[in-house]
């Protein structure tokens, strides 16, 4: 029912946590994660910063395909109309 991410550096450990999204349409999502991690480190924000608001594009990605149905197995995440703000 829920997500935990654990963010660990050095001594520090946050752990992010949100609702569980019922979908198969995954595909791509640490991709996605990690490209947004460095685009908005490329962006000026600080390392915590930076993974908090990737992973909220994510979530926005992974929101915006849940419904889709694209052939069998794991579908791509909808990136469509996102912005890395």
């Amino acid at each position: 029912a829920e997500i935990i991410d654990v963010f660990c550096l050095g001594e520090e450990t946050q752990a992010f946590r949100q609702p569980f999204i019922a979908t198969e349409n995954l595909h791509g999502s640490g991709d996605t994660l990690s490209a947004a991690v460095a685009a908005f480190l490329a962006q000026g924000y600080g390392l915590s910063s930076a993974v908090q608001s990737a992973r909220a594009f994510t979530r926005a990605a992974i929101e915006h395909a849940a419904g889709w149905r694209m052939g069998g197995g794991h579908g791509p995440l909808n990136h469509s109309g996102l912005l890395l703000l």
